[in-house]
């Protein structure tokens, strides 16, 4: 907790930064470094059941980040967030159903990157096709009596793709209805997977080629998995047309919660959880039920909020006994009221 500009979100940043080599909002990672200072330097120590790791992540001025697994520089990123998966909801949580379909299908994949060891093999093999079909779509080799020379390798990646996403929702949608219920049970809400036309190995195949035509005017392929989406309904409507912000903003807060609770259920433990200012536009009782979920499932929680009191956290940290930790001017430290620290 803290006042806004203190420097809780650059706590979450660094916590998502060492466990994905990735950024957790978008800019530049020189915004980070302290004036009159050439860079930083963050290490977390990654302790599993059975397992546990080092990471040293660093960055200097005009240089790029270099990550460090166990003393070793990491030649993958998938080599560092396979270890240990992490979940963000950020105050913008509602554009999961506000915002465009690239946006659930990345969401969904992230799910399918840990669950499924093939699936990043999967992904590449598809953007390669994609990429090389779209070419040849564009450039003068193509014609239109010609075989497609993509067509069977786009395909075979594409529906295999499509096969596991959709197989993936119908599994998580049963424990999505169950933590929507529980956070706010007037809320009426169905999630299904729309394919991008290859679901089905063989129609695809027949598809492709009945939009040869069209595809070529374009110079794109309009079928595949980079078409497909995730439809949220209530009744016949979409949720994003019928409910308010603060509602849509519950429906896409317990569907990654519901991700993460069946990636759980699959890898044997349960990815950490970041919450950053997620009260906004809810009221305590909603955040109050939310948290409630999500600490259930015995993840790892952290989160930020500015107005403690007011949106439910105090509630929430003392009914799990959860540690509090004051952020000023940078600095973290123990809640003096706290009275003990929690998981």
């Amino acid at each position: 907790m803290g006042p806004n500009g203190a420097g809780k979100s650059s706590v979450l940043e660094a916590f998502y930064l060492v466990c994905t080599a990735r950024q957790l909002s978008p800019g530049r990672l020189e915004r980070y470094v302290q004036q009159g200072r050439q860079g930083f330097s963050l290490f977390a120590r990654i302790l599993g059941d059975v397992e546990q790791h080092s990471v040293l992540a660093e960055k200097q001025k005009a240089k790029a980040l270099k990550i460090f697994l166990d003393d070793k520089p990491i030649e993958r990123n998938s080599a560092l967030f396979r270890i240990f998966p992490v979940q963000s909801i950020l105050p913008n949580a509602a554009d999961l159903l506000l915002g465009p379909p690239s946006l659930r299908r990345s969401q969904l994949d992230w799910v399918l990157f840990h669950v499924e060891q093939d699936f990043l093999v999967l992904a590449n093999q598809y953007k390669r096709a994609l990429k090389q079909r779209n070419s040849w779509l564009r450039s003068s080799q193509h014609t239109e009596n010609g075989a497609d020379p993509w067509a069977d390798a786009l395909v075979t990646a594409g529906s295999a793709i499509e096969a596991r996403r959709s197989a993936a929702v119908g599994f998580i949608e049963p424990i999505f209805l169950e933590i929507i219920r529980g956070v706010d049970e007037q809320l009426d809400c169905a999630v299904s997977y729309r394919d991008g036309g290859m679901l089905r190995r063989d129609e695809g195949l027949v598809s492709l080629a009945g939009r040869r035509s069209s595809d070529r005017l374009v110079g794109a392929t309009l079928l595949g998995p980079q078409r497909a989406d995730l439809l949220f309904r209530s009744g016949l409507v979409p949720c994003s047309e019928v409910l308010s912000r603060g509602q849509v903003k519950t429906v896409s807060a317990c569907w990654a919660l519901a991700c993460s609770v069946f990636l759980g259920g699959k890898i044997g433990r349960q990815p950490a959880l970041l919450f950053d200012e997620i009260g906004a536009d809810w009221d305590g009782s909603t955040l109050l039920k939310f948290i409630s979920r999500a600490a259930q499932f015995g993840g790892q929680v952290v989160g930020t909020s500015s107005n403690w009191e007011y949106n439910g956290w105090e509630e929430a940290s003392k009914r799990y006994n959860a540690a509090l930790f004051h952020v000023e001017q940078g600095k973290v430290g123990a809640r003096s009221d706290s009275a003990e620290q929690g998981a």
